[in-house]
């Protein structure tokens, strides 16, 4: 089930170039409707289950995950796969920020295993090779994330992933 919070995102505009800044709180991941936390394990349980497909990844327990009732009324949305598919497109096409972590646990740790591990993507999951490296690049950076909090003690969510220096 979604709970929806209500919280604040400060928009400031810059009064000499115009241009407008949002503050996003530190559980949220900017331009996106669902939290870091909700992001990353629906696409880890993508990837860790054995032959999930994008629609099973969105369930939690053989139960669709829906937007919890409001005002005493059913809400009738529910998380789509089609959702899940976007999230692992938009990590799979971060490959500065993967080029980026890479390098700085390879800096801190040379003896890191990360970067000689495989990770394949079930053909079944893809029907293009550049969704099949998509995929692969979702894999890795998801891999290195939790690589970079063990050996710093920082998330790299969303304090790398805020903005266009990693596309």
């Amino acid at each position: 089930m979604v709970h929806l919070v209500p919280g604040c995102v400060p928009r400031f505009k810059c009064p000499a170039c115009g241009r407008t800044f949002t503050e996003y709180p530190p559980f949220a991941l900017p331009h996106k409707r669902y939290t870091t936390a909700s992001v990353l394990d629906r696409a880890r349980r993508f990837f860790r289950g054995c032959g999930v497909a994008y629609r099973k990844a969105t369930w939690v327990d053989r139960q669709r995950i829906v937007y919890a009732p409001r005002n005493g009324r059913e809400d009738l949305r529910q998380l789509s796969h089609v959702t899940l598919w976007r999230w692992l497109g938009w990590l799979g096409e971060m490959t500065g920020l993967l080029a980026s972590v890479s390098k700085l646990i390879r800096d801190k740790d040379p003896a890191a295993d990360l970067f000689r591990r495989l990770y394949p993507v079930d053909p079944r999951r893809y029907r293009s090779e550049q969704r099949r490296q998509t995929l692969h690049n979702a894999a890795r950076l998801l891999e290195a994330a939790e690589g970079f909090e063990r050996l710093f003690g920082v998330r790299v969510f969303p304090d790398f992933a805020t903005g266009t220096g990693f596309t």
